[in-house]
């Protein structure tokens, strides 16, 4: 094993993990059930609710980091992380970045809905700013143009040359096929 890099260290929206045991340590810690709390609006109980949840998670990054160290010390560790700007997901990479020594920022312009250039002027550059000396490896998905790779690579290279790999994810079996676009992408 080379390294480790987590991923779904996040929450889909707000209004996400409210069991019994996490509705009980958020009212012992503030004296009131965040079921309670009105999800849908902005307002100060939801951004203490969501802070408390993103606390937790960078807890656990950091609980991964100390157990990872017990077995081999140094081993590489990552976290796969939405764009900075998802904050209802509970994910702050600035509050864990200190524990990893990779983040990787899930690039996906088109599943959103956003023009490629979000991606270089929104999603790296929040990025960069909370790795923290980390490095940051963008994970890319495998059924982009080659316009679209051309024009973010070229991006990359200039306003980022601290970015010295990237990662791709495909959704179902990796396909030879698959490698062999990526290997070809390599050279650009």
């Amino acid at each position: 094993v080379d390294g480790i890099v987590l991923d779904w260290l996040r929450f889909d929206d707000y209004n996400m993990d409210m069991g019994d045991d996490t509705r009980k340590r958020f009212k012992e810690a503030f004296g009131y059930d965040p079921i309670s709390i009105n999800q849908s609006s902005d307002n100060p109980l939801r951004a203490q609710w969501n802070a408390w949840r993103t606390a937790q998670i960078a807890r656990y990054v950091e609980s991964v980091r100390h157990a990872v160290n017990e077995i081999k010390p140094g081993l590489d560790l990552g976290v796969y992380i939405l764009p900075p700007e998802f904050v209802e997901v509970g994910q702050d990479a600035g509050q864990f970045s200190q524990h990893v020594n990779l983040l990787s920022p899930m690039v996906y312009f088109d599943d959103w809905g956003y023009p490629i250039s979000w991606v270089h002027t929104n999603v790296l550059p929040q990025t960069w700013e909370k790795a923290k000396g980390v490095a940051v490896i963008p994970v890319m998905d495998t059924d982009w143009s080659d316009a679209a790779y051309g024009e973010l690579f070229t991006h990359i290279r200039k306003d980022f040359p601290g970015i010295s790999t990237l990662s791709w994810f495909v959704y179902g079996v990796w396909t030879e096929e698959t490698f062999q676009r990526i290997n070809m992408l390599r050279s650009r």
